[in-house]
């Protein structure tokens, strides 16, 4: 970049930080300059690491698209490959191009949530630490990771060196610049099939690392970084996405309390094949329901503990779903934010997942800002949630003998979404595969390496039980004989599950451990009662036709004036 480029840059986001003040909680909002702050963001969490390889007008192109749609806020992570190369030590390129990210958004007066430190293994993960820490990680799990002291002390520190790192262009302080709304100590936390010990670690290293921020950067918030689950016995472990969701460690209601605002990431693809369902997932139009559910439930837990509450990830793949089921959860997701703020409730934000970045998008979630709104009315805010004008219904049965079960909706999906998922069924079915199956219980897993794909799992081949064991029919029609309980269900092949490398719980992110658990719940656990309270149809006609930045331009505009 220009020398004279770099000083317009500094002086716009000089003039930026002047002018503006720290986001604040007071009570269960959110602040700015005296006033509720409610906002409309996007996730891109690529671009301090696009900005290092010299793509700064790629960046450039993301962040102008933000700005022009209304979008007032940027999540993104502070951690890069080589930021830490080793305890204390960061790259010089890699933390100048997150300053670049940083001062580019405050440039067109964008706010930054910032995420510390990663659950995943990208880019430095928590084996990395626990490498560093205790010099190998062979051998052990995240909980390791949560334990250690020598860790912690490690952690804490790189907390401070972030929070109070001098951005080069702007010679501003990280924990000094209002442009920097907040942090995640640590994105997704999760404790996979943890027991109560393991819990308990996690969430002492959570309130240390909380404690660590807050007094190294006391004016900005701390956000949980969560993704909303709710442990055995939580009274709303019901309202989890599958029974498995109570295994992954979190206690969200227990626990939000130490954080200034409440995070949860939602996202289709974590519903699981429900038991009443003959192990067959929610469809779209039943989703919708419970996403509209989720996102009240969690703003009045927030609210009961006088916190602001944000959807800090959603999105829709495009993998299992076409663009116009994508632009409807867009529109009802900002409707209940729209709802929240005309009513002065502590919904405060949403941001979606993920900003395209003109590679390859892997996991279908990319949205192309780059376009510019027609202008086309969409109709936000109007009476298309809150309706009771279908059957739609995802209820459990609480009578004896396991009764009951999930009431089907005749909604459709869009031919280009069928036609996704039969690509990848015949892609998966033609596939290598080997079978692993449980002795304990009727689960067959069959993991696929198709070429030109992550790891694929099917879920769900049919199992005909009898008296003497288990038929298992494989996907080349051959049958083999196991010895199983008896089990009073049969399952069918119906949902292929795409687990991108980000999102895959390996053997150190205790991913054997969580299946133990989740197969354990799996025979107890149901879903709650789930009302019909948006009126899908109509979101439908409300989004045809529009482009997806319509949606969001509308949604901004409602949400910035």
């Amino acid at each position: 970049m220009a020398g004279a480029e770099v000083l317009l840059l500094l002086l716009a986001a000089l003039s930026h930080a002047s002018a503006v003040s720290f986001v604040y909680s007071s009570g269960s909002q959110l602040y700015s300059e005296g006033k509720p702050f409610y906002f409309m963001g996007v996730n891109a969490y690529w671009m301090p690491a696009s900005a290092s390889f010299d793509e700064q007008a790629k960046v450039d192109q993301v962040l102008d698209a933000a700005q022009r749609l209304g979008l007032r806020v940027l999540r993104t992570w502070a951690f890069n490959e080589k930021f830490p190369l080793s305890p204390g030590v960061y790259d010089a390129y890699k933390g100048k191009s997150l300053d670049y990210v940083i001062t580019g958004a405050a440039n067109r007066g964008l706010r930054v949530v910032l995420a510390i430190g990663n659950f995943w293994s990208h880019y430095v993960g928590p084996e990395t630490w626990l490498a560093w820490a205790e010099g190998s990680a062979a051998g052990k799990t995240v909980t390791d990771f949560y334990k250690s002291s020598a860790v912690a002390s490690l952690y804490k520190t790189h907390i401070e060196r972030i929070v109070g790192r001098v951005n080069t262009l702007t010679g501003v302080a990280y924990k000094d610049d209002p442009t920097i709304m907040g942090w995640d100590v640590l994105n997704e936390p999760r404790c996979p099939g943890c027991d109560a010990a393991d819990v308990a670690a996690r969430d002492n290293f959570l309130t240390t690392m909380v404690a660590t921020l807050k007094a190294a950067a006391p004016n900005q918030l701390a956000f949980s970084g969560t993704e909303g689950s709710f442990p055995p016995g939580d009274p709303n472990v019901a309202y989890n996405p599958g029974a498995g969701a109570q295994c992954e460690g979190e206690q969200w209601t227990q626990e939000i309390g130490k954080f200034d605002v409440a995070t949860a990431h939602i996202y289709e693809r974590q519903m699981e094949g429900l038991r009443y369902m003959n192990y067959r997932k929610p469809d779209f139009n039943q989703y919708v329901q419970y996403l509209h559910k989720k996102l009240q439930l969690y703003a009045d837990l927030a609210a009961g503990q006088g916190r602001p509450f944000a959807v800090e990830e959603f999105g829709l793949s495009y993998r299992f779903f076409g663009e116009e089921e994508r632009k409807v959860v867009f529109a009802v997701v900002a409707d209940a934010l729209i709802a929240a703020k005309r009513a002065g409730k502590n919904m405060m934000g949403a941001m979606f997942w993920n900003a395209d970045d003109g590679k390859a998008d892997v996991g279908g979630y990319n949205v192309y800002l780059a376009r510019t709104p027609t202008g086309a009315y969409i109709g936000l805010g109007g009476a298309a949630a809150n309706t009771s004008n279908n059957t739609t219904r995802i209820r459990s049965s609480t009578s004896g003998g396991g009764g009951g079960g999930i009431q089907m909706s005749s909604s459709t999906v869009s031919a280009t979404a069928a036609s996704g998922r039969r690509k990848l069924l015949n892609a998966a079915s033609t596939a290598k595969s080997t079978a692993k199956r449980a002795s304990n219980d009727a689960d067959t897993v069959v993991s696929y390496e198709p070429a030109n794909m992550a790891t694929t799992k099917l879920y769900g081949l049919e199992h005909k039980v009898g008296a003497a064991g288990t038929t298992v029919t494989t996907t080349n029609g051959q049958q083999q004989q196991q010895q199983m309980p008896q089990l009073h269900h049969h399952r069918q092949l119906e949902q292929v599950v795409v687990n991108p490398s980000d999102d895959y719980e390996d053997g150190f992110r205790r991913g054997p451990q969580r299946e133990t658990c989740a197969n354990a719940a799996a025979y107890t656990w149901s879903i709650a009662t789930i009302e019909t309270t948006v009126d899908v149809g109509k979101y439908r006609a409300m989004v045809a036709g529009k482009d997806i930045v319509d949606v969001i331009a509308e949604a901004c505009k409602l949400l910035n004036e």
